[in-house]
């Protein structure tokens, strides 16, 4: 398996620079993040906008790095009304033409939340409202050739947070543009084993989030620097024999590590490679 991580580097270094760095690092891939639709990738037509993914692309390619998977758009308080959720599919779809014009496969997205996060409140009309949301995109994304994949949530009432919940849904909409990404710092919070997850899941699996916390709060750790049972989960990816790509969702510093010196900085990257390393063997 390859190993890869979000933004990180490019947003640090500049899209040259970083993606000399990931190589460096021994990444081959990136996670590209368009959470927010606040950004002219959002706002511009698609013309105006593809001369920049292009060069975005060519970048990232000198230095023999692909983009494995997208992060798609999402908000809390999050698609209450069906106006909300029209809205929202227009800026899904530009998300995966986005994808793929960088030669994604996979799009992250989450459940949409009508009540809010941490609400248990109406769970079959949530489950409904995502059911004919999915089915919908599952069915754009086939004419992009770009797979949705649907992830695991950390909040304890949201009734799609759970591994069995987003499973039954993938399952029920039985699209092949509709699969699942494992967020491992998600399924901690919740108290989920991460291996029993990820066999259950099984071959719907196909993109990863991988990052740690201690369990209360979703702090996007660095493996190991949390209480997440690291062995179990990769015991559970070789028992399906997942071989995509070891996708890192955490960073090698963060705000509060502005004053550290760029030799700190450099060791803690390189202590992040050497991780992502030792999971993708």
């Amino acid at each position: 398996m390859k190993t890869g991580i979000r933004n990180y580097y490019i947003d640090r270094y500049g899209l040259d620079e970083g993606a000399r760095l990931m190589a460096e690092h021994g990444y081959a891939y990136i996670d590209l993040q368009f959470t927010n639709t606040e950004t002219e990738y959002y706002s511009a037509r698609e013309e105006d906008f593809i001369e920049k993914i292009y060069a975005i692309k060519k970048g990232l390619a000198k230095h023999g790095i692909s983009v494995s998977q997208i992060h798609g758009p999402w908000r809390i308080p999050q698609d209450a009304t069906e106006d909300d959720r029209a809205e929202r599919f227009g800026k899904m779809t530009k998300a995966m033409v986005i994808a793929k014009h960088l030669g994604a496969k996979y799009m992250a997205v989450h459940p949409l939340m009508p009540y809010g996060a941490n609400s248990p409140h109406n769970p079959e009309e949530v489950y409904a409202i995502n059911k004919k949301y999915y089915e919908a995109l599952a069915k754009v994304g086939a004419g992009l050739g770009v797979t949705v994949c649907l992830e695991n949530m950390p909040f304890q009432d949201f009734p799609l947070s759970s591994c069995e919940s987003i499973i039954k849904l993938v399952k029920d909409i039985d699209h092949p543009n509709l699969k699942i990404c494992f967020d491992t710092g998600h399924a901690n919070l919740i108290g989920e084993r991460s291996g029993d997850c990820v066999r259950a899941i099984g071959d719907l699996l196909k993109i990863l989030h991988l990052h740690d916390n201690d369990g209360t709060e979703d702090t996007h750790l660095p493996p190991y620097d949390g209480n997440f049972d690291w062995a179990d989960f990769i015991e559970g990816l070789y028992d399906i024999g997942y071989d995509g790509v070891m996708s890192l969702e955490t960073e090698p510093i963060k705000e509060k590590d502005k004053a550290l010196s760029p030799e700190e900085i450099t060791a803690r990257e390189l202590s992040l490679a050497k991780y992502a390393k030792l999971l993708a063997e």
